[in-house]
Parts: C-alpha cells; structure tokens; sequence
C-alpha cells in the first residue's frame, strides 16, 4: 500500500512538474513569436514607407499599389514561414522535453527501487545479526552463570572440607590433651591409690573418667554448633552471590531491550530522514535538469535566430571554437603563455608589426582577465605604453597602436587597486591629455582617451582632481577648448539630423554589430562631467 501511494504521489508530481513546464514553454513560445512578430512588423512598416518614398517621385499612383501589394503578400508568405518554422521548433523542444522526462523518470525509478532493495537487504541482513548476536549474548549470559556456580560450588566444597579438617583436628587436639591429663591424672591415681586403698581410688578413677567423657561431649556439642554456624553463613553468602546474579542478568536484559527499542527508533527516523534527503535531491535534480534543458533549447534557438540574421556570427564562432581545440591540443596557446609571449614583445622589440599584435592581443586579454592587467602593472608596463604614446604620430598604423594602448589602460583602470598604480605615473595626465588635443577630430580615439581620464579624475579620489586643477592648470585649459570645439560640432551633426558618435552607413553595411551596438554618452557629456569634476574639487 505505501509503495502504491509512493507511485501516485510520484505520477501526480511528475504530472504537474509536466503541467508547469508545458506552459512555461507555451508562454516562451508565444513571447518569442509576438516578439519576432513585432520587429517583423516594424521591418515590414520601414521597407513599405521606404519603398513608397521611392516609388512617389519614380512611378505613378498605380504602380506603386501593385508594389504594395507585392510587399504585402511578401510578407504574409515570410510570417507563414516564420511561423510554420517556429510551431516546428516547440514541436521538436516538446518532444525533446518529454523524451528528457521520461528518461529522468525512469532513471530514478530504477535508481529508487534499487535503493529500496538495498535497504531492505541491509534491514534484513541487520536482523539476522540482532537475533544472532542476542543468542550469543544469552549463551554467553548462561555460560558465566554456570562458570559462576561452578565456582560458588568450589569454594563451598573447599569451605566445607576445610570445616571438616578443622572440626577433626580440633577434635584430636582436644582429644589429646584431655587423654593426656587423663593419663596423668590416672597415674596420679594409681599413685595414689598405691598409697591408699584400691577401691577408693578405683572409684575416684571412674568418676573422673565419667567427667572427661563429658567433658569431650560438650567439647564435641560446641564444636558442631560453630561449625554449622559456619555452614549457615557461607550458604547465606551463597544465596546473596545468587541474587546478585539474577539481579544483573535482569538489569543486563533490560538494557539489551532499551538499547535495541532505541536502536530500532533510531534507524526508523535515520530511514524516514534517508527518504526524505533523496527524495529532495532527486527533485532538486529533476528542476536543475528541466531547466537546463530549457536554457539549451532557449540558447540553441537564440543562436539560430542570430546566425539568420548575422550569418558573419556563425563563421566568429565556429573560428573561437577552432581556435579553442587547438588550445587544448597546444598548450602554448593558453591566456597565460600568450600573455607572457606578448609582454616579452612590448618590452624589448621596436618593431611596429609585432607591437600592434601585441597590443591587440593584451588588449583583448586585460578585457578577459583583470589577473593579466595585474600582471602587466607588475612587470612595469604602464611607463612603455605612455612613452609609446608619446611617440606616435598621426599615420594610420601609430593611430592602432594609440587605440589599443588607449583601451589596454581603460581596461586597467576598471579595478581600483590598479588604477591607484596608473595614477602613479605622473606624466599619465599631460599625454592623455595631449592625445585628446591632437585626436579631437576623430571621435574613437577622443572617445577612449575621455574614458581613461574619466576613470582617473571622475571616479578616483577627489585628492587627484584637486592636484591636477592646481598643479596643472593648462591642461584643464585644453579641456575647456576641446569641450568647446565638440559643442561647435555636435551642433553641427544635430542640424544634420545625426548622433555625434553614430557610425556611418558604411560602417554600418559592413558591421551590423556595430550598427546595433549602443554608442554611449557621446564626448561632449564625458567632456563635460569631467570639467565639472576638476572645478567642483577647486571649489569643494
């Protein structure tokens, strides 16, 4: 009966669990396609208000309704696909999920039905060794019982015997002295008698023998009365060592009974205790299962509907995960002895190829890993990279360099304990602030070099906003005049009709992840809070 109620209660949960996880897939499922439909719709909405602006000034009314059309049932066919190919997928994640369950379900129904045989051979085998270490514990309780009787018949025999030798000898010596006296009194008498008359003296002599006859009988009489004095308390003592020893082969039974009633209690709560860890175990895996399976459905669906619409994303990951087996085949190619082999290149070489490899490589490393920033400020690559930045000029290939020099110490400057190092380089401040001078037309590299200054004035402590406004008050003069040119031409852009950072309609043919990458507050607000910053901590 209990094994029958386990089984429902374990089909009504896995019922529910099955329950819960067909809506959850339902709701995904109908998010998913009122999300698509949506950003289908606005693509649909843009393409048809473009077509018709192209068409209003190229054709006439009536060819530009035919296009209408055309679109329109363009569109109709793509949500079909799109929909017929969606109701595919939630058909083909339904069935996986339910082929997962059913798998999951049967493993731990056959993982639990072995538990319970095991548990049950381990009770009865628990069993047969109770019963028999409770023989042996009754054998053994009767063997020392009857060692024990065995010993208290010893002593008494030995007692009684050493009565007995002692009784007799005390017999002999009483018998002795009075024959002795008796002897001596005897031939006193005959002495005497000699000297008087012979029947006096014959009387005499058998009153007297009458009188010791007594006297040994009385003797005798005490004797006896001790020695059965003796017999009685060595009996008595026998009989209190007999109790004693029911006493404790009672107590010793009522002990065995306690112990083995709370053994038994204790096994109960340890089993029902068992049951319920495995069961929440198995549970517990049962949801961290379903819902890693639906994170993989989720993530798998996510990946084909990205590499639809960015096929260059396949190729970058099929490329990481080339270049992640040969990782594994070459340990030479790990983070830790590329990131060795690029520091040994930025320290020593001079040639610019080499260096710009390096740079990038460091670059995408410190993004990665904050241990190789820390690494890299440990070595002392902070003063080559801001003499290497003194250095460049305005060609195409110094500008890379600056770039990725510029994020490497960006990315530095993302942990406090480095930034605190960075700082530490005094001329940090004079050739940002130069490259911001010689770079304020073009917007990536004024960009980056804003962040590392925002990093080092805007978010350190106020002691070094303080120091460079009043130590170095010409630097914050170039910062005005940089402020004012990006204002003169965020202006200019806005009568354009576009954003100061925006990437241009080349770059965004070429790079749709760019085109949909978010730029950011643009240069006149990171120029903007930074002088503010510099001029609040002159106030403050």
């Amino acid at each position: 009966a209990a094994a029958s109620i386990q089984a429902v209660s374990r089909a009504n949960f896995c019922r529910q669990r099955f329950a819960a996880m067909k809506l959850a897939a339902v709701a995904v499922q109908a998010a998913a396609r009122r999300a698509h439909a949506i950003q289908t719709l606005q693509w649909s909405r843009w393409a048809a208000r473009y077509i018709q602006a192209v068409a209003r000034g190229v054709a006439e009314r009536r060819l530009a309704d035919q296009w209408t059309l055309a679109a329109m049932r363009i569109q109709a066919s793509w949500r079909s696909l799109l929909a017929q190919a969606a109701l595919a997928e939630s058909i083909e994640a339904a069935t996986v999920i339910q082929t997962a369950g059913r798998t999951f379900v049967a493993r731990c129904l056959r993982e639990r039905s072995q538990r319970a045989a095991l548990l049950i051979q381990a009770v009865a085998r628990g069993r047969i060794e109770r019963r028999l270490c409770d023989a042996w514990t009754l054998a053994a309780i009767a063997i020392q019982s009857a060692q024990r009787m065995a010993v208290c018949r010893r002593l008494i025999a030995s007692s009684v015997r050493a009565t007995v030798q002692v009784q007799a000898g005390a017999r002999g010596l009483v018998a002795r002295r009075v024959l002795r006296r008796c002897a001596l009194a005897c031939t006193r008498l005959q002495a005497a008698a000699r000297r008087r008359a012979s029947l006096v003296a014959f009387a005499e002599l058998k009153r007297r023998h009458f009188a010791a006859i007594a006297i040994q009988s009385a003797g005798r009489v005490a004797l006896a009365i001790k020695q059965s004095h003796a017999i009685r308390k060595v009996m008595h003592l026998a009989a209190l060592a007999k109790l004693h020893q029911c006493a404790r082969l009672v107590q010793t039974r009522a002990r065995f009974l306690t112990y083995r009633n709370c053994r038994r209690a204790a096994a109960a709560v340890i089993a029902r205790r068992a049951l319920t860890a495995i069961t929440l175990r198995r549970r517990v895996r049962f949801v961290r299962v379903v819902v890693s399976l639906q994170a993989m459905l989720r993530a798998r669906r996510t990946r084909s509907r990205v590499y639809r619409r960015h096929p260059e994303l396949r190729n970058i990951a099929a490329r990481a995960a080339e270049a992640y087996r040969k990782m594994l085949a070459d340990p030479s190619l790990c983070l830790p002895a590329r990131t060795k082999v690029a520091l040994d290149i930025l320290l020593t070489t001079k040639n610019l190829g080499q260096l710009l490899s390096a740079l990038s490589s460091l670059e995408m490393f410190t993004l990665i890993s904050p241990r190789v920033a820390a690494a890299m400020v440990e070595v002392g690559t902070v003063p080559v990279m801001l003499q290497l930045l003194q250095l460049c000029n305005r060609s195409l290939p110094h500008q890379k360099a600056v770039g990725h020099v510029l994020r490497i110490l960006a990315n530095i400057g993302r942990t406090p304990s480095l930034r605190d190092r960075v700082w530490e380089q005094r001329e940090v401040v004079p050739t940002i602030v130069e490259l911001a001078q010689n770079y304020r037309e073009h917007e990536q590299l004024l960009r980056e070099s804003l962040v590392v200054m925002q990093q080092l004035l805007v978010t350190g402590p106020r002691e070094w906003r303080a120091h460079v406004f009043q130590k170095m008050p010409e630097f914050v003069k170039r910062l005005d005049s940089i402020l004012a040119l990006a204002k003169r031409k965020a202006d200019k852009m806005a009568k354009e009709q576009r954003p100061p950072n925006a990437p241009s309609r080349r770059d965004a043919k070429k790079d749709p992840v760019k085109r949909a990458a978010d730029p950011g507050p643009d240069n006149v607000t990171r120029l903007s809070q930074l002088v503010a910053a510099l001029k609040g901590s002159a106030a403050a």
